[in-house]
């Protein structure tokens, strides 16, 4: 799998690297992953995550330096279906599809 957000990344970290001659090391781990290691030591000058949770956690345990942070991206969740469903895509194919539809209380 191709992630585009790893490759912009590992392009702009070789831009600075070949503009600074500064060693660039990147963590692709979960971020969840990321804040334990930090908890325990371990050093980093830049973390980017789309999880909040995390992020927040580490700004109010004192592992991010609060005046640096920022958000620089946005992110929107998007379902692609079959163009064949059209506007109208059927019913209960998902897990469980034999369960009856739900009446909307309304």
């Amino acid at each position: 799998m191709r992630c585009w957000a790893q490759q912009f990344l590992l392009g702009t970290g070789g831009i600075y690297q070949n503009e600074t001659n500064v060693s660039v090391v990147f963590n692709f781990d979960g971020v969840q992953i990321m804040r334990t290691q930090l908890e325990n030591g371990t050093y980093a000058d830049v973390l980017a995550s789309a999880n909040d949770t995390n992020l927040k956690a580490l700004r109010s345990e004192g592992y991010l330096n609060n005046s640096t942070t920022s958000a620089f991206a946005r992110n929107w969740q998007v379902v692609i279906v079959p163009k064949a469903w059209g506007k109208d895509p059927p019913r209960n194919q998902g897990p469980g599809h034999n369960q009856p539809d739900h009446e909307d209380p309304g």
